[in-house]
């Protein structure tokens, strides 16, 4: 059973996305309900990201949740730019991986087309040297491996990678750890795991069969913590107003 608390960050994001779209559909019953905005800020070689690639969102890729998504994977997570360029976390490898990603990506905008990949990709990081796992994994996801690997050894992967370091770098409030999670602009905290509840939760259409079966996900790995840390980050929040017009 969902604790008190998560129901109460539940009902917040999904006011807000009633708000979203109450300007967006009011008068118009045929605009179809808007996506769940989903933003993944993370980096390649974290070993939590990985868990949570290949556990949370790999289960609402499967279950069909991720359709109800507009779902984002920003890869950047806790590197620094420096006056030497940028510096990983986790070495030298983690950025080069790091580059492939943001090219696979943006050069495939469809989610059902990276994520497999990136999936893939997180799956045997700890396992492969660089560019290693990207070839077999796009030949078995379907992605253009010259395109990618051209992108990241080149000057877009440069301007990507500039562009996911300044998005994460505006993050408000800042980014804690990662994987960091945002649900329609809402920072989930240690409830990423959760994530299929806020998005079902928020998603004003049509839900699909998954939104309403018990969570693969154990509840009880949400702890009181998290869930104030969410409750505190949500007080920082400009409420949404519903167009009147």
């Amino acid at each position: 059973m969902l604790s008190s608390q998560l129901l109460k960050v539940v009902a917040v994001i999904c006011s807000l996305s009633f708000a979203q779209a109450y300007g967006l559909a009011q008068g118009d019953e045929k605009n179809p309900a808007p996506l769940v905005q989903v933003n993944f800020y993370g980096e390649a070689l974290c070993p939590y990201c990985a868990k949570f690639v290949d556990m949370v969102a790999h289960q609402i890729h499967f279950n069909g949740v991720m359709n109800i998504t507009s779902f984002r994977y920003i890869p950047y997570g806790n590197a620094q730019d420096t006056k030497d360029g940028v510096q990983c976390q986790h070495g030298p490898r983690e950025c080069e991986l790091n580059r492939i990603l943001n090219c696979a990506v943006h050069l495939n905008y469809d989610q059902n087309v990276w994520f497999p990949f990136a999936k893939c990709i997180e799956s045997t990081i700890t396992h492969k040297q660089f560019l290693e796992p990207a070839e077999p994994c796009a030949a078995e996801t379907g992605i253009n491996y010259t395109a990618v690997h051209d992108c990241a050894t080149g000057s877009m992967a440069d301007e990507l990678q500039k562009w996911a370091g300044e998005e994460t770098a505006n993050l408000k409030p800042p980014h804690s750890y990662v994987p960091w999670v945002t649900v329609n602009g809402i920072p989930l905290g240690g409830a990423y795991e959760q994530l299929q509840t806020f998005i079902c939760a928020a998603y004003l259409g049509e839900r699909p069969k998954a939104c309403y079966g018990a969570p693969k996900v154990a509840a009880t790995t949400v702890t009181h913590a998290s869930l104030t840390q969410v409750l505190q980050q949500l007080d920082h929040l400009q409420p949404l107003t519903a167009k009147t017009t």
